[in-house]
Parts: C-alpha cells; structure tokens; sequence
C-alpha cells in the first residue's frame, strides 16, 4: 500500500492536499491531539483516512498540551511562541491529551511492503518520534519524510536538531525540510503538494490524472483553495500579463 501519515494534523490543512486522487495513497493517517482541532479534521471526508486524536511520542502516555488549537500547540512550555501576548490572550493555555508510541504504531499498522510517506509538524516531538522509530527499527519503513525541525524553538532543547540529522544521515535515508520544498507556494496547501511534487509522489496513469482535475474543478466550484489556484495560473502566463495583473487590476 502507498500510505501517508500526518504527524500535526492542526485543522487539516495537510490532509486537504493530499487526498488529491494525483497522489494515489491507498490509506491516509492522520494524529492530532487537540480535541478542538480534531474536531475539524473529522469534517473532511475520505474513506481513506483514518484519523487518531491522539499525538506521537516515544512512549505512551498524558501530556499537557500548551496553547491547543494554535499553530505552535506543543508539549512544551517554553515554545518562544509564547512570547506573544496573541497566545494569552486568543488560546486556553493547555489540555490533557493522549499520546501513543510511535514504534508500537509502525510495528502494528505499517510494513516492510509498504511505501510510507511521512510529515512531521508536531512542535518539537518530531526529535523524540525519530529517535524511537531509529532506535525501534522501524524508521527504514518509511520512504518520503518532510521533518519541521520545530525543536529549534525550544531553547533548551534547540541541539537536538544536529543530533537527530546526525542520526538519520547514518541510516543514509533521504529527508527534506520545508524551506527546501514549501516555501513559495503561497500557502500549506500548496507547500504540501510542491513538496509531494518535487518528491514524484504523483501517479502517473491518465485516470489518476482525470480523476485530479475533476477533483481541483470541484474545489474551485466550491471556492476552496482558490488563492492556490489563481496562484497556479499567475505562474503559467507571460510576465508582462502578470504584471499587469498586479498593477493595473488588483489594484484597481
């Protein structure tokens, strides 16, 4: 099976882009602990997702979780995030939530014959889920990996980063991070299927294909995601349409 698995589910923002039928995943996972954000996640309808309301760790356990619903909800305490008064002021400061092993989770649902594509997002818990997946084994089952290295913004923990990349660099599996293959799509949406697009994650059967315009022709009926879209087209056409575009009718 082609799977994919969202470590950081948020509101679904990953999820809207990879059930576009281009990428042919057999099964979609999706982990969130928020109970305010899996909420949302539950809205998006697709017989191959299957989403936890729960996050990934190391082991098994209850955490608090810090800001819920925010784009910087960690287990962490001293995000630099919470810096900003934004969070006191819009955000309960934190909820219980469930944690599960990572490993235990591949051991059980993932294997060998798999090909598994991963994003991790998770505020800081992506250095102990690679680490367990390293250490367990388990981290050769996966494919495509997209890491946000978010410990970085956890002050006392910022050195992880080398360390983990150390570790995965031994194991001479690929990885990529967002500035390399995100940025400039003009939104999650659209970082999520660059990076899927650079990374030949599409199918390339015509009725993958058929299936993928009908599904983008759906969406800009129903007014989702146009900005990716209008996006898409802007980069399609000469420069001087473009730039009269910008000067002479946007600003208008």
């Amino acid at each position: 099976m082609k799977v994919f698995i969202d470590v950081g589910g948020h509101m679904g923002q990953t999820l809207e882009a990879v059930i576009d039928p281009i990428y042919s995943f057999d099964k979609i996972y999706c982990f969130e602990p928020s109970k305010l954000c899996f909420q949302k996640i539950q809205e998006i309808k697709d017989l191959r997702i299957e989403a936890f309301n729960c996050g990934l760790l190391d082991v098994e356990k209850k955490i608090f979780l810090n800001y819920p619903g925010s784009e910087a909800a960690s287990i962490f305490p001293n995000h630099s995030a919470y810096k900003a008064t934004s969070y006191t002021e819009n955000f309960e400061k934190r909820e219980l939530c469930d944690f599960i092993s990572v490993s235990d989770f591949f051991i059980n649902n993932i294997t060998m014959d798999d090909y598994v594509v991963m994003k991790l997002n998770c505020e800081g818990s992506e250095c102990a889920i690679i680490r367990s997946l390293l250490t367990s084994n388990q981290y050769k089952k996966i494919s495509n990996v997209l890491i946000d290295f978010d410990i970085v913004k956890i002050p006392t923990l910022s050195h992880l980063k080398d360390e983990i990349i150390d570790l995965i660099n031994h194991e001479k599996k690929v990885y990529h991070f967002p500035e390399d293959v995100q940025y400039g799509a003009g939104s999650h949406f659209g970082g999520i299927k660059q990076w899927l697009n650079l990374t030949n994650e599409r199918d390339k059967k015509l009725s993958s294909y058929t299936k993928s315009l009908c599904w983008d022709f759906k969406n800009i009926i129903n007014k989702r995601h146009l900005n990716f879209y209008k996006f898409q087209l802007l980069k399609t056409l000469p420069k001087a349409i473009v730039q009269m575009y910008y000067n002479k009718i946007k600003r208008a």
